[in-house]
């Protein structure tokens, strides 16, 4: 999840407001309620994704590469497409400080340059938030991916917390959130179904608070365990994993 921005999302298209962006994202995971999330949302999306060596993986929508360098470290063959030029390049220095070979794309996630069955696993994570049609994404993704593949989608859920919180905020200071969609579990089975999608299998996380002290966050760990086996529809984040 990343930090909030000021910006005016009326004005400014979503490509500009990215590479605006780009050069502070990863600031987020430096703090302890970022690198707690970063952790906590890996879990529930790799967990799915069971990502073996040698599989030909796309991570959708990169940003500054966060998914894309988890799936090389596991001995994934990973293509990364993201819209913002300054976002890549901040991807493609980072994978080649870590010695990893990643295949990085310019463009986007409604008409992706992939031919049909092209990929084993598809990952995109906090993408379907800012698309203008979640369900061609969706579509598009499923498109590119093999028969006998994997899609794994992580969004921000809508009954959470954190998602109060932003859109409170967002009625008072314009940031990245304003024209953000959270989701639900509903809704995304629905989009999913629609797009083609079946075999639904999903993960819960972070019922924590959106607190910056890391003595808080210490002290409200124990919610994690209890909500996602109590309140599975209640996390700030979800990932689910379907084939086509």
């Amino acid at each position: 999840m990343m930090a909030t921005t000021r910006i005016n999302r009326m004005k400014e298209p979503l490509t500009a407001i990215f590479d605006r962006l780009a050069e502070d994202y990863d600031s987020w995971y430096q703090t302890p309620l970022g690198a707690r999330s970063d952790a906590l949302e890996k879990e529930a999306v790799f967990s799915l994704a069971e990502a073996r060596p040698g599989e030909h993986a796309l991570d959708v929508s990169c940003g500054t590469g966060n998914y894309a360098l988890a799936l090389a470290g596991r001995g994934v063959r990973v293509v990364a497409i993201d819209a913002s030029e300054k976002m890549l390049q901040i991807a493609q220095s980072k994978a080649a400080r870590e010695g990893l070979s990643i295949d990085f794309r310019r463009g986007t996630a409604e008409d992706m340059p992939f031919a049909d069955d092209s990929f084993d696993l598809v990952t995109a994570v906090l993408l379907l938030e800012f698309a203008p049609s979640p369900q061609k994404v969706l579509a598009e993704m499923l498109r590119v991916l093999t028969p006998a593949g994997r899609l794994v989608v992580g969004v921000l859920g809508n009954h959470s917390l954190w998602a109060a919180a932003r859109r409170a905020k967002r009625l008072f200071v314009p940031s990245i959130w304003s024209g953000a969609t959270f989701f639900s579990p509903r809704t995304m089975t629905d989009l999913l179904r629609e797009a083609g999608a079946h075999s639904f299998r999903w993960k819960n996380a972070i019922y924590f608070p959106p607190l910056k002290n890391g003595w808080l966050l210490d002290r409200f760990q124990v919610l994690e365990g209890i909500g996602q086996k109590a309140f599975p529809g209640l996390g700030a984040f979800f990932a689910v994993r379907v084939e086509k």
